[in-house]
């Protein structure tokens, strides 16, 4: 029994020992486990933490070259037009062709595509007289009376000088900016006023009348009107400078320009279509060409005055068209106009009014005298490109209804180098109802 009992408490022993190892090993194994779960939890929220990252990152990125890419579009892209003074896209590729030529008096350094140009320049007549002239009695437009007048002729001109690189050009023609200058002087007491007896014909004060053309150049030179000469190029030009003189009985000028035959401008500015626009006004409401009736500034129905714009762009220059049918309308291609002498024709090209075409005159029934920027074109001396006689057409081809214009032409811009703006031509009516009209 008390071996028994021995034996028993042994194997207690042993089994309780073998319960403590397990128990050990057990725990050994589940913190071993725990451990590994634990490194394995962190491990992967570690990885968790570093995905979420990267993807905030990601999207913040995105987001922010999203933002810059609108930006980057709102910053280039085409911004909402506004008016500009520039040619429809219609309009954009203006006829190209050669320079006209060249004008005087211009700003130095001028260039131009061709070597065979036209050479315009404007003079003016003070000691000496560069065409000739008909002094007699004509009939005053103003006053209804015979009166003694001084009557430029357009022709040849002389006692003037045109020289290309100090070589003469031998043909050099003219017409004067208004055709005829009254001799006579019209004088009124210190008040500004002056009578007329209608019994006796007499003014007080009385006027001075000039009848001998000799006292009449004298008195009136002031008022002698300008010449507007034309001429070409006898021979081909070089690429380079080349120098015009002017040169008078005592007077003496010059004007450099350069010829590039490949000298082309961009398109230029013309003026935008808005309703604020001088442009715009000119275009919608066509303007009178009419008759001139001021004292010493004479209408003369053999004469076309023509105003011409004042827009100010030094590359262009003004040709005039008289179109025949609406289909000719902004159209110079038939129907530009040349001035013609003897056998030689010249291209007809103006600069704007205010740099060429000042004129001194009576503005009304006193001394005082006004500028004045139009031209008067001798009519008999107009004609188209293919040589026949240049007429304007009636009004009533253009408009519709009774109207008091008897006539129609148009005024359009050309580049230095040709280019002709179509379609941006400015309308001009002749008036039919003026005063002087007889």
């Amino acid at each position: 029994m008390k071996d028994q009992i021995n034996v028993g408490d042994q194997n207690s022993q042993k089994t309780g020992q073998s319960t403590s190892v397990e128990s050990s090993e057990v725990l050994e194994k589940r913190l071993k486990y725990w451990k590994l779960t634990s490194i394995v939890l962190f491990v992967l929220l570690i990885i968790s933490l570093i995905s979420r990252v990267t993807i905030y990152e990601g999207s913040k990125r995105n987001t922010e070259s999203e933002t810059n890419k609108d930006t980057s579009m709102i910053n280039t892209a085409t911004p909402t037009p506004q008016p500009q003074p520039t040619i429809p896209a219609t309009q954009a590729d203006p006829t190209i062709g050669k320079s006209y030529g060249v004008f005087y008096p211009y700003s130095e350094g001028i260039t131009i595509n061709n070597n065979l140009p036209t050479i315009i320049g404007k003079v003016a007549q003070k000691s000496d007289i560069y065409l000739d002239t008909k002094f007699g009695l004509e009939k005053s437009p103003v006053s209804g009376e015979d009166e003694y007048f001084l009557r430029f002729i357009p022709g040849r001109v002389k006692n003037l000088k045109v020289k290309i690189d100090d070589i003469a050009v031998k043909a050099v023609f003219g017409t004067p900016q208004y055709p005829t200058v009254l001799c006579k002087n019209r004088n009124l007491n210190p008040d500004g006023t002056s009578s007329y007896d209608p019994k006796t014909g007499e003014k007080s004060p009385p006027d001075d009348i000039f009848n001998l053309e000799s006292d009449c150049l004298t008195n009136k030179q002031s008022e002698l009107p300008p010449v507007v000469f034309f001429t070409k190029s006898e021979t081909p030009l070089s690429k380079g400078k080349h120098t015009l003189t002017i040169q008078g009985n005592d007077n003496y000028q010059t004007m450099t320009f350069f010829v590039d035959t490949e000298y082309h401008l961009t398109t230029q500015d013309i003026y935008v279509v808005d309703k604020t626009s001088e442009y715009y006004f000119l275009k919608q409401y066509p303007l009178i060409a009419g008759d001139n009736c001021s004292e010493g500034y004479y209408y003369d129905s053999n004469y076309l005055k023509v105003p011409l714009p004042s827009f100010n762009n030094s590359n262009l220059y003004y040709g005039i068209s008289f179109p025949q049918t609406k289909a000719e309308l902004e159209d110079t291609t038939r129907r530009k106009i040349q001035i013609a002498f003897d056998s030689e024709r010249f291209d007809l090209f103006f600069p704007q009014s205010s740099t060429f075409y000042e004129g001194k005159s009576f503005y009304d029934r006193n001394n005082r005298l006004s500028d004045y920027h139009q031209l008067f074109l001798p009519k008999d001396q107009l004609v188209f490109p293919d040589g026949s006689k240049a007429t304007y057409v009636d009004d009533s081809v253009f408009f519709s209804g009774g109207t008091y214009l008897n006539g129609y032409f148009e005024i359009y811009p050309i580049d230095m180098t040709g280019g002709e703006y179509k379609g941006f031509s400015i309308p001009w009516v002749i008036s039919g109802s003026s005063s002087c009209d007889g």
